[in-house]
């Protein structure tokens, strides 16, 4: 989510403080944080034609 806000941010510069609401916004939403098999996430990536970032 920070490598996304990062990017709309150097995208959008007049957009700078939507998306920054918008990225704070994602820590209130009630969703958990997962442990990520770093190994399984290259093949998985691989196979699905992923970004790493996607498949994690």
């Amino acid at each position: 989510m920070a490598n996304i806000c990062a990017i709309r941010l150097r995208r959008h510069k007049e957009m700078r403080a939507e998306h920054l609401n918008a990225y704070e916004g994602f820590f209130r939403l009630n969703i958990d944080m997962l442990p990520v098999d770093h190994a399984e996430l290259v093949t998985l990536a691989d196979h699905n034609n992923l970004t790493a970032c996607d498949a994690a």
